[in-house]
């Protein structure tokens, strides 16, 4: 999970599904909810977006620091993902590259460099 730094009540997730998702807790709620609730009157957001392109469990997303359209992901299938949320096609990332051996649990942008993640 990662709250944007620049964008108000906007956050990523990520999880098992292999999914990431973008949401706005700001925006309007919605009668039902995402996912498999028993309850549809219950209230809720729905997402803004949904990426998916890790072929395993996504560990941790994060968003950039300085800009505002870019976060990152990484997952079980070894893959560190950089997106750009202004891209219509969410299956694919702006920019992909395998990591490590095994699989990636964190991934983290500079506070103090816009072209630094570790």
């Amino acid at each position: 999970l990662s709250w944007s730094p620049k964008n108000t009540g906007h956050v990523i997730s990520g999880g098992e599904d292999a999914v990431i998702l973008y949401w706005d807790i700001g925006s309007q709620v919605s009668s039902g909810s995402y996912g498999s609730s028993r309850d549809s009157t219950v209230p809720s957001i729905e997402p803004l977006y949904k990426f998916s392109a890790h072929k395993d469990v996504i560990e941790d997303v994060a968003f950039h620091n300085f800009d505002p359209n870019c976060f990152a992901s990484v997952g079980d299938d070894r893959k560190l993902m950089i997106w750009d949320i202004r891209e219509s096609n969410r299956s694919k990332p702006a920019s992909q590259v395998i990591g490590h051996a095994k699989e990636i649990n964190c991934v983290a942008f500079s506070p103090f460099s816009e072209h630094i993640l570790a």
